[in-house]
């Protein structure tokens, strides 16, 4: 279970409610205002993204996404580089890392997260059976 954040998934919609202070509920740019969503919202990337998600994983300051094609998406806080992505080399400016994820930096904490739900290149070539998460890891099983 995550420490502040719920997500639900099916019928090809997958909605997200609790703390957004990282960006891990994955529904966009973040507002200061607003770092609690207290109503399950549909994540509009992944709602018109077509594909079917099988497995969802919470931890404190990020998510991960599993979809039927063994692929992972991730979003939220990546100060440990839980999520799969390189920070990028100039994090103060904001921008893509090397595989293209829109890491940006977090004015609230001087991290990097990404705030949408964004396919973790570096595992397409393994086929991902099961996603785990804890405070600042994440953990991958991969098979035949």
């Amino acid at each position: 279970p995550s420490a502040g954040h719920v997500l639900a998934f099916g019928d090809g919609k997958v909605f997200a409610w609790g703390q957004n202070s990282h960006g891990q509920l994955g529904l966009g740019p973040r507002c200061a205002d607003e770092p609690h969503f207290t109503m399950p919202t549909s994540i509009p990337t992944l709602c018109n993204s077509f594909r079917t998600f099988v497995q969802v994983a919470c931890a404190a300051d990020h998510t991960l996404f599993l979809d039927v094609k063994n692929e992972v998406m991730a979003c939220g806080s990546n100060s440990h580089g839980q999520l799969g992505f390189l920070k990028p080399k100039h994090p103060e400016l904001g921008g893509p890392d090397a595989t293209g994820a829109p890491v940006t930096r977090s004015p609230q904490d001087g991290l990097t997260y990404v705030d949408t739900p964004t396919t973790v290149l570096a595992l397409k070539v393994f086929s991902v059976k099961h996603i785990a998460t804890s405070h600042h890891h994440t953990i991958v099983l991969t098979g035949m």
